[in-house]
């Protein structure tokens, strides 16, 4: 019986920590691109118990074949997200259209990435992604 009270004591304080920790993920990601447009937008969520700090965002361009050169890429920093809140990001891809990327005609997707440095300890690391297809 004494080793079971000493087990729940030492689990106790992990569970606390777990418990209290953000947990942010993609909520919806939305795309834009034709001859005028070349635009992304997502919903960022804080789905977890605690707030989150310091971290960053990437929208990618996926493309296929890869640009040697200018890969279409934009991040976000976003200074911190309270527990249950959300933000909507942006990216405009328009102005990283260059001949070494094709002028961005190899994009096929659009990849956004939440927290890729691990900046932020969160309950979950395994839903910090979404991808929208090219329309």
């Amino acid at each position: 019986m004494k080793r079971l009270k000493n087990f729940a004591f030492t689990l106790l304080p992990l569970f606390a920590f777990v418990g209290c920790a953000p947990d942010l993920v993609v909520k919806n990601v939305d795309v834009t691109w034709n001859a005028a447009n070349k635009k992304a937008e997502a919903k960022i969520a804080n789905i977890g118990n605690g707030d989150a700090g310091n971290f960053m965002v990437y929208f990618n361009g996926d493309e296929n074949p890869v640009s040697p050169n200018r890969r279409p890429q934009v991040s976000h920093n976003v200074p911190s997200l309270a527990k249950g809140a959300s933000i909507t990001l942006y990216a405009d891809f328009a102005p990283l259209a260059h001949p070494d990327n094709n002028n961005l005609g190899n994009v096929f997707k659009i990849t956004v990435l939440v927290d890729p440095k691990g900046m932020v300890k969160e309950s979950n690391e395994n839903n910090n992604t979404q991808e929208k297809p090219i329309p």
